[in-house]
């Protein structure tokens, strides 16, 4: 996993979001409890933060690489806008909070490109905090105050000062580094012979 530099120039098409993102804060204003059991949740349409614009911007400041395991795309496999603070609900050990991170469904910043094996299979809504206490509940919170155990892509920290590698084999030298890992299964055979090669 390396440290990306994110384009400032923000698609156009995220700012259909900033409509979406203030009805959906009105809407958690008018029923909190709704949304904090799970019982209804937030519409955030990957129509406007999935859009080929946005894969096309993310995928070029990733050189085309999945941000997490670094996997090439090709042809044959389509990569997905991924949500590094997860949108509809987080998963932890000790079950799913609701809402999720609705407020940054359409932020740029919250955005990746990642391999279908990586959003889909690994990360999923895992967000893990090394305090759970400091986790944003809703948009009244400053997410500042988190200290996420995973590491983003187009963070400020750069990877390499948490995950090292003996041969093709990552080794965390952090809690960041290891949770990454166990995550995203960075240590996974396809990824290791890959990096061989």
């Amino acid at each position: 996993m390396i440290r990306y530099d994110k384009s400032e120039v923000v698609p156009s098409s995220l700012r259909r979001g900033n409509a979406a993102t203030t009805a959906n804060c009105a809407a958690f204003e008018g029923d909190p409890g709704v949304y904090r059991s799970g019982e209804r949740v937030f519409d955030i349409t990957s129509k406007i933060y999935g859009t080929a614009v946005v894969k096309r911007h993310l995928k070029a400041d990733q050189y085309g690489k999945c941000g997490f395991c670094e996997a090439v795309f090709d042809a044959n496999v389509a990569g997905d806008v991924e949500h590094f603070r997860p949108k509809a609900a987080v998963l932890t050990d000790a079950g799913r909070i609701y809402p999720g991170y609705y407020w940054l469904g359409y932020s740029w910043p919250n955005l990746s490109y990642a391999c279908p094996d990586c959003n889909s299979y690994r990360k999923r809504d895992r967000f893990p905090l090394a305090v759970e206490e400091a986790r944003a509940l809703d948009h009244h919170y400053d997410i500042v105050h988190e200290e996420p155990l995973l590491l983003d892509p187009y963070g400020a920290v750069d990877p390499r000062e948490h995950i090292q590698f003996r041969g093709e084999v990552p080794i965390g030298k952090s809690p960041q580094g290891t949770a990454t890992i166990e995550i995203l299964a960075l240590d996974r055979t396809t990824l290791a012979r890959d990096r061989l090669l």
